[in-house]
């Protein structure tokens, strides 16, 4: 049976900033956790984690400053919180919800980060290449780091 004079809840609800008050947390249809904020933080710190591995053993940048890479690191990171913000100051989600989604998005990106690559401090190759063909991955030197007989 359709009711045909009832508004669903999707169609009923607007911005926050088009009105004077915050939209009832009924009419939002805001979930626990905030699903963006998640995704936000698990894509793009997995940005953040993969480009602070290859600043930190880039052989050319040594020597060079250290705030540009803190900088570019930590820019995925505060684009990822401005998008949890906005949805606080949009109040489609509460600030706890925002916090879980983004524990939730940075475990996970940690995680998958993990599976693919060694620990930030041990380097950036993946652990794919290590384990599939170690004989073929080359030191800075030159010098073969397999020191075993090649496969036929």
């Amino acid at each position: 049976m359709r009711l045909a004079n009832r508004t669903s809840p999707v169609r009923a609800r607007r911005r926050a900033s088009t009105q004077h008050s915050p939209v009832p947390r009924s009419l939002r249809g805001a979930g626990f956790p905030s699903g963006h904020t998640a995704l936000a933080f698990a894509s793009l710190s997995f940005v953040s984690f993969y480009w602070a591995a290859k600043l930190l053993h880039a052989p050319r940048l040594r020597h060079s400053g250290s705030l540009w890479r803190a900088t570019l690191v930590a820019a995925p990171c505060v684009l990822a919180l401005m998008i949890g913000l906005s949805r606080i100051a949009d109040y489609w989600h509460h600030w706890e919800d925002v916090t879980v989604g983004s524990f939730l998005g940075t475990a996970t990106a940690y995680t998958m980060y993990r599976l693919r690559f060694p620990p930030i401090a041990e380097g950036a190759e993946p652990l794919a290449a290590l384990q599939a063909a170690p004989w073929a991955l080359k030191s800075r030197s030159g010098d073969r780091l397999y020191d075993g007989e090649y496969p036929v």
